[in-house]
């Protein structure tokens, strides 16, 4: 196996997409290293960011999810924490 070192997910704006989910919806950045890795929390204070995006998830499928980091949010959650402040959800 050839090691090519550390990939960095850092100052990514992934912004102005309009997704449209036909079932349940999950979205998000995810990071999938064990706790003490250098990248453990490089998805949360990396400087990414999610903003203008337009997810729409039809009614009565699961609720809405997105990943970050470690954890899974609703879309409540996701805000409140600064993701997407201006975001919208569209139930169809």
């Amino acid at each position: 196996m050839k090691s090519g070192g550390t990939y960095k997910t850092r100052n990514n704006k992934i912004h102005d997409n309009d997704t449209t989910f036909e079932g349940a919806a999950c979205a998000g950045a995810t990071s999938d290293v064990t706790p003490g890795d250098e990248n453990a929390l490089i998805i949360e204070r990396g400087n990414n960011l999610f903003d203008r995006n337009v997810y729409r998830v039809p009614h009565g499928s699961a609720p809405f999810r997105f990943a970050w980091g470690h954890a899974v949010l609703d879309w409540d959650e996701l805000r409140s924490v600064g993701i997407e402040p201006h975001g919208t959800l569209v139930i169809y």
